[in-house]
């Protein structure tokens, strides 16, 4: 079973969504970019086993409580961009194009990719719910729109 990036929200350069790898039964909040090119492409990667650095002592890639890691990752498509992969969001927040777990304690991430048998395909997919721009159209209402309720008045309150 793959590991997978549902992109849940995108804002320019930002996404944002859930990272699940249901088999170890991991699901945390993720982000990726806007730093550099922004956020990683859309597509299949490899996680390739045997592929996961310590980063003991550099803030970008730290969680809160001391898992300092940085697991590669590889498209398995034709791209231009590279040094790709997957490790906590520490610092300032955001990556270059990597996926940044926002958990406080990864130790459950990491020990997971640390035990990996064989290479993992990881999906990063758009996951169909609404964008911040369709998200306005929905909120805002049109001029014509009468509520049904009636008025914040003693009279509307009576009837």
């Amino acid at each position: 079973m793959a590991i997978r990036f549902d992109v849940t929200l995108r804002n320019g350069k930002l996404f944002h969504g859930r990272l699940r790898w249901h088999e170890k039964g991991l699901d945390s909040p993720v982000s990726s970019g806007p730093w550099g090119n922004g956020a990683l492409p859309m597509g299949s990667y490899w996680v390739r086993r045997g592929a996961l650095d310590d980063r003991t002592g550099k803030p970008p890639f730290c969680d809160l409580v001391g898992n300092c890691w940085f697991q590669f990752i590889e498209p398995r498509f034709a791209t231009t961009r590279t040094g790709l992969g997957l490790h906590p969001d520490g610092g300032v927040q955001g990556t270059k194009g990597c996926i940044g777990l926002l958990d406080s304690d990864t130790t459950a991430w990491r020990h997971a990719l640390s035990s990996l048998t064989s290479d993992e395909s990881l999906e990063v997919v758009d996951s169909g719910i609404l964008h911040p721009a369709a998200y306005e159209l929905l909120v805002t209402p049109s001029p014509e729109a009468q509520s049904l309720w009636p008025p914040d008045t003693q009279a509307g309150l009576e009837r």
